[in-house]
């Protein structure tokens, strides 16, 4: 079983990458690797609200978890 750790987060929003990619990597992925999970970490209140989407959008497999510190 393999876990993959989508990251979004950035200060710039330039940087940003859209989340209709994030949800068709997701699912290639889990397409791909279907005993697999995806986790979405997220570093402020408007990026968690984006990860609860794109988890929701892949589907089964994909979960957001807790903000941690960077040191967490």
């Amino acid at each position: 079983m393999l876990v993959f750790l989508f990251h979004y987060g950035t200060t710039w929003q330039t940087k940003f990458w859209r989340e209709e990619s994030w949800v068709a990597l997701g699912r290639d992925l889990l397409g791909r690797f279907p005993e697999s999970s995806v986790l979405l970490s997220w570093g402020n209140d408007s990026e968690h609200q984006v990860v609860m989407r794109i988890a929701a959008a892949i589907g089964t497999g994909a979960r957001v978890i807790d903000r941690y510190p960077l040191k967490g």
